[in-house]
């Protein structure tokens, strides 16, 4: 009981006392760096993946093919000048 009273009688911090200080900027600094290093390192993947396939490393009896993404140029699928 006398934790609980204790607990709503300290008062809440300043807005300027609350900071992340360098711990908090080391933390983000460092998930920058290994989010940089996964996409390096799966762009890596996808180009020996790429290069296998070109050397024909996968099974050739189902080939599948390359699905392109269609690009918007903005102008209406059908179209016909009237």
């Amino acid at each position: 009981m006398l934790y609980l009273l204790a607990a709503t009688m300290d008062p809440a911090p300043a807005d300027n006392d609350v900071v992340a200080g360098p711990w908090g900027f080391l933390i983000f600094f460092l998930l920058l760096v290994a989010v940089a290093f996964l996409g390096w390192s799966f762009r890596n993947q996808l180009r020996k993946t790429d290069a296998a396939a070109a050397a024909g490393l996968y099974d050739p009896s189902e080939p599948k093919k390359r699905v392109e993404i269609p690009v918007d140029t903005g102008a209406p699928a059908d179209s016909t000048s009237e």
